[in-house]
């Protein structure tokens, strides 16, 4: 029981956790017949109450805010990443604090960057009333607003008996809600939301790809002549989850521009990491079998392959061919997902039957 907000007569419960702003605070409440939003402005608080036999619409959309804020998070981390490394590269230490914080910084910016990608696209909730059409600020990530406003629609819909239109505003994806949100009785409309957004998979691999990106860059920087061949390596996985980040956030039901630009992001990610796999299986097999190569070229090729540097150190090598492999297995999981899930929707597709006359 809340006493100090509401007062002792009614019961409320935390509908969502509260949601920092610059200036303070939102959060969602359940009442007996209405929900409230609870603002918090240093030190006072404002209380809007939405009752469910008023709601007449919740509406939800995707927002930009999500890929602003991961270009800036992906940025500084690379950018910091890639100094740190050539910092610790080049054999020059600073000593003492400075040690620390080249670590720390890029460490705090990535570790914000993945939570970031873990809570998923971000979006704007409104609720409309009679007399008002009112933000529901504390909602800020698609996956919770989906549960939120689904378990919202099946108070309206239950005090109202009648259906209560959830929608999602064009031009944002829009994708239906689970049977769980459904009222337990009566008729009702599809109740319709945003999907819940990207799984883990795709923010850990994009971190991880990204962070590999930044430690290549550094060794592009470190001895450029040796690694020539790691920067098709990089241009090329950077541009494939470029691709993939932007069809992901642009993603919305039926955008076939999207869906293309998704598979074009995987088969890059396929065929970067098959292309520098078998490069070094005949960089081995040339080793191996003593065979001196043919032309200079192929000579820098292998030596490009096998990471005969300079200053003979081996370990690039590892590098890129974990990436190489992490590169071709993520590319065939995300093509086999979408390919599989294809299929899959075109065997689930009503059929629509036809009668002739006559």
């Amino acid at each position: 029981m809340v006493t100090t907000l509401f007062g002792e007569s009614q019961n409320y419960r935390r509908l969502s956790r509260a949601r920092m702003t610059a200036l303070g605070s939102l959060s969602l409440w359940e009442g007996p017949d209405h929900f409230v939003q609870v603002e918090v402005l240093g030190f006072s608080e404002t209380h809007k109450r939405f009752y469910f036999g008023d709601i007449k619409a919740l509406t939800v959309r995707q927002t930009r805010r999500g890929l602003w804020l991961h270009l800036f998070f992906g940025g500084l981390t690379i950018a910091t990443a890639a100094i740190a490394l050539w910092i610790f590269a080049s054999g020059y230490s600073p000593g003492g604090v400075l040690d620390w914080l080249t670590v720390a910084v890029p460490s705090g910016l990535a570790l914000g960057w993945l939570v970031h990608l873990a809570l998923g696209p971000t979006c704007s909730c409104h609720v409309m009333t009679p007399v008002q059409n009112a933000p529901l600020g504390a909602l800020a990530r698609t996956r919770r607003a989906r549960t939120v406003l689904g378990y919202l629609a099946r108070r309206a819909q239950t005090a109202q008996g009648g259906p209560v239109g959830v929608e999602g505003t064009e031009p944002f994806m829009v994708a239906g809600l689970s049977r769980a949100a459904q009222p337990d009785s009566g008729e009702s409309s599809e109740v319709e939301l945003p999907g819940p957004g990207s799984s883990i998979l795709y923010p850990v691999v994009s971190f991880a790809s990204l962070l590999n990106a930044a430690i290549l860059f550094s060794l592009l920087v470190w001895d450029f002549y040796s690694l020539r061949a790691v920067q098709i390596l990089f241009i090329v996985g950077l541009l494939a989850l470029g691709i993939t980040c932007v069809a992901d956030s642009r993603r919305r039901r039926g955008s076939e521009i999207a869906a293309w630009f998704k598979r074009l992001g995987w088969a890059l990610f396929t065929v970067n990491g098959l292309v520098f796999l078998l490069w070094y299986g005949y960089g081995f097999y040339l080793a191996g079998a003593r065979q001196s190569p043919a032309s200079t070229y192929e000579l820098t090729y292998v030596q490009d392959m096998l990471q005969i540097s300079p200053h003979g150190s081996r370990f690039w090598f590892w590098v890129v061919l974990v990436d190489a492999c992490i590169s071709m297995l993520v590319g065939l999981v995300g093509l086999l997902v979408i390919f599989l899930g294809g299929s899959r929707d075109k065997r689930t597709a009503p059929v629509e039957e036809t009668t002739e006359s006559g």
